[in-house]
């Protein structure tokens, strides 16, 4: 079955240090949890039972890629 995954980036107001990017992982049925969250193809995360992810600032450099895999049971 094929999934088509949308990475929904919320950010909150500032660009602090210490503060994080939130991630929501969502295909067309609504959330996924546990999905791997890429940046670069490196893992940075993987996502709460409620399909957040949280990526700290300092991991994140201009032009990165984020990207996320799910395998469906």
């Amino acid at each position: 079955m094929k999934y088509m995954i949308s990475l929904f980036i919320l950010l909150s107001a500032g660009f602090l240090y210490g503060q994080n990017l939130q991630v929501s992982v969502q295909d067309n049925n609504g959330v996924l949890s546990y999905v791997s969250v890429y940046i670069n193809q490196n893992l940075c995360g993987i996502t709460d039972s409620d399909g957040m992810a949280y990526i700290s600032f300092n991991k994140l450099n201009y032009g990165d890629t984020i990207t996320s895999t799910y395998i469906c049971l």
